[in-house]
């Protein structure tokens, strides 16, 4: 279903488009982050991902799927992976995703998923150590697998709406590279009248995710604004953005909630 080999992917600049994109079903896909590490406050990280068949024919009992991550090695980047069988119609949840292909556990890697026939997916990443008040085991965000062509090209930019007040919440930024080249991906935080509180320029290598918070030294009580993220370079349409936003919540009034966006709106 794909190409272990290391390849070169031609730049490919894809005229400016309008899209939105949101969960949808696909044959190859990638979910922004796998995480199996450790956080901030005594936290454990770890992903859980579910896939549905919605494709496989008639007579067809099973659908083949696919699921691997890139590592880095003392030899260069190779793949991980493993195989599953999901029955025609039926739905298959692996726990510690990164555990049960046999991948590092100590990071964050992108996910891939390839699949014969056409299915939806989606990944939960939680917290489930005890840490401090606000992050309490439980604590996490679900990201949805998105169709490969789908990302973002150099010129292309997307647009989050989010709240910007810190003592609101917490707003992380994560951008994927897919690709077998290097990127540098521009985030500026903006406020409602379009004032910039924040701006750092990514450098990602090649196969790697990063994320940042980008509202920390916003003053208190700022209104609504938004996240914008801009490809200045990238190998075809690689760049994969996303924005989670954790709510404060006081030390023992319960968990805290996030909310991931990952639709794009690019010009």
């Amino acid at each position: 279903m794909r190409t272990r080999a290391l390849v070169v992917i031609v730049a490919l600049l894809v005229a400016p488009a309008l899209f939105s994109q949101c969960m949808g079903k696909f044959r190859n896909g990638i979910i922004h982050a796998f995480a199996e590490t450790a956080g901030g406050g005594g936290s454990q990280w770890t992903t859980d991902v579910i896939i549905t068949d919605v494709g496989a024919p008639k007579g067809r009992a099973f659908n083949d799927v696919e699921i691997w991550v890139w590592i880095n090695t003392a030899g260069g980047l190779r793949s991980i992976g493993k195989h599953y069988s999901i029955p025609a119609g039926g739905t298959l949840r692996i726990p510690n995703v990164l555990s049960d292909i046999g991948a590092p556990t100590t990071g964050v890697l992108i996910g891939h998923i390839s699949a014969t026939y056409d299915v939806v997916a989606n990944a939960r990443i939680y917290n489930t150590q005890a840490s401090r008040g606000d992050l309490k085991p439980g604590f996490g965000q679900g990201l949805p697998a998105i169709d490969e062509n789908k990302g973002l090209a150099t010129g292309e930019w997307t647009q989050f709406p989010v709240p910007t007040n810190p003592n609101e919440a917490r707003v992380n930024v994560g951008v994927a590279n897919i690709s077998w080249s290097s990127a540098t991906v521009l985030i500026e935080l903006f406020d409602h009248a379009g004032n910039k509180y924040y701006s750092n320029t990514l450098m990602l290598q090649m196969h790697e995710v990063k994320q940042v918070q980008v509202n920390g030294s916003v003053p208190s009580g700022s209104s609504p604004g938004n996240v914008k993220v801009t490809v200045q370079y990238a190998s075809g349409n690689a760049i994969y953005p996303y924005v989670s936003v954790a709510d404060n919540v006081p030390t023992g009034s319960g968990l805290p909630t996030s909310d991931p966006s990952f639709f794009f709106i690019t010009r």
